[in-house]
Order: structure tokens, then C-alpha cells, then sequence
């Protein structure tokens, strides 16, 4: 049982991995990360632009009104401290806080780099055509990832993918992660029979079908 799923969520994921697969020519591989990195700069900026803030805000404030000014330098240590404590503790609660902390290129780049590990680990690669498509979702980051491999990529350039990516991020960010991943399943195999990748008698499955979470 998944934190983001229920079992029913599980058995229907599967079930349409399964249905696809009975009309294309490839083999889905779901994936489901809660968090691609580990980020560990996003506490210190956030402590550091706390204390940042606090010192600004100490500083306009004797500027601006001087005869309220603070100039114990104990007591302006406190605040700036307490501004950085403040800000760290944000940092600790709020996802999208550290998201923007983060920022949108490294959240990318631990997404990918993380994706291209399970597409090795899962095999992917490892189709008698070379015809595995993995749909890759990391949660906190926001991102999706659909990575084809060669016997898809040869017929369905990369842009072509981008609307399934673009509706499932949506669907991530408003938390819908089941019918998000079951829809994105299904416009995969659409595409992909509309570009002539349609089931063969002899196809087998040769990937399981089930979510990869972690």
C-alpha cells in the first residue's frame, strides 16, 4: 500500500497498462517517485536568505523611522536569527517553498538524472524491438519524464510527447496521481497506434505491468 495510492488505484493503473498493451506494440512501464533528490543547500538558503531578510528589515526600519531605531547588538542579533530560524522552519513545511528555493532548473535535472536510473534499473531498454516507453513521475518536483526507447523513438519524436507530459504535471500538482497516470497510459497507446506501433500476434508481455513506486 502507497501513501499517494490505494490498492484500487494500484489494480487500475495495472489493468490499464494491461488493455494498452493488447493494442500497441510496446511495453508501458509506469514509475512513481515521491521526491527525484535530496536537496540538501534548499535549509541552508532558506536560513541564510532569513537572515538576509532580518537585516534588510532592521536596517530600512532605523532608515525609516530613527527615533524607534534598534542599536543593542544583542537584540539585533536575536532578530536576524530568529528571521533565519523562521525562514529554515518554512523550508521545513511548505513543499513549494522548497521548490522555489530549489529552483525549477535543479528540480528538473534530479528528475531526469533520476529517471534515466530507473529506466536502467527496470530494463526498459530490454524489449525484443526495443519498443519500452517509460512514464516517469516524481511528485515533489512536479515533474514528468516519458523516456522511449529506440523502436518508439524512431517513429514518435520526443515533442510529440509533450501534451501527455504537460496534462499529468497538472494532474500531479492538483494531486490527482491514479487518474492522471491511468490517463497519460492511455494517450500513450493512442499515440502510439496512431502511429502505426499496433499489436502483433506474436507480441508477449515482456515487462510487468504493475506502478514502480519508491
Amino acid at each position: 500500500m502507497s501513501t499517494w495510492f490505494s490498492q484500487e488505484d494500484l489494480t487500475q493503473i495495472e489493468g490499464a497498462v494491461k488493455a494498452s498493451e493488447t493494442n500497441i506494440s510496446g511495453e508501458i512501464v509506469p514509475v512513481f517517485v515521491q521526491q527525484a533528490g535530496d536537496y540538501p543547500i534548499a535549509p541552508t538558503r532558506s536560513a541564510f536568505l532569513g537572515m538576509g531578510v532580518g537585516l534588510t528589515g532592521f536596517l530600512l526600519w532605523d532608515l525609516l523611522v530613527p527615533g524607534w531605531g534598534v542599536h543593542d547588538p544583542v537584540l539585533i542579533t536575536i532578530i536576524i536569527l530568529t528571521a533565519s530560524l523562521l525562514f529554515w522552519f518554512i523550508n521545513r513545511i511548505s513543499p513549494a517553498w522548497r521548490r522555489w528555493i530549489i529552483g525549477k532548473s535543479a528540480l528538473a535535472a534530479s528528475a531526469f538524472s533520476r529517471a534515466d536510473q530507473w529506466f536502467l534499473a527496470e530494463e526498459v531498454f530490454k524489449t525484443v524491438d526495443r519498443t519500452g516507453i517509460m512514464i516517469f513521475v516524481a511528485r515533489f518536483e512536479h515533474q514528468v519524464i516519458i523516456k522511449a526507447d529506440k523502436g518508439i523513438s524512431a517513429v514518435v519524436p520526443q515533442e510529440d510527447w509533450q501534451e501527455i507530459v504537460d496534462d499529468l504535471v497538472r494532474d500531479i500538482q492538483a494531486r490527482h496521481y491514479a487518474q492522471g497516470m491511468i490517463d497519460a497510459i492511455n494517450r500513450c497507446a493512442a499515440l502510439l497506434r496512431e502511429r502505426g506501433m499496433e499489436a502483433r500476434p506474436d507480441d508477449t508481455n515482456e515487462l510487468s505491468n504493475k506502478l514502480r513506486m519508491e
